[in-house]
């Protein structure tokens, strides 16, 4: 009776081992998944950002071009 005991209390255990195993790679996965949307949300708001001030230079030589060649 005791040994039947500790067997079901033993596989009781290890199922709730396997459980939450699945449970922490889930949530790693997840948290991966996450993080590298994150990141490519920044990249691209970064990359915007570049361009818009690269244009404004841009703009701005234009501008530059016709009073500096006057001069």
């Amino acid at each position: 009776m005791l040994s039947r005991l500790l067997k079901d209390h033993q596989a009781k255990q290890n199922e709730r081992k396997e459980l939450q195993e699945k449970r922490r790679k889930d949530a790693v996965a997840a948290a991966t998944c996450l993080t590298e949307a994150l990141v490519d949300h920044l990249n691209v708001g970064w990359v915007f950002a570049l361009s818009v001030i690269e244009n404004k230079k841009k703009q701005k030589t234009f501008i530059l071009c016709p009073v500096l060649q006057n001069l």
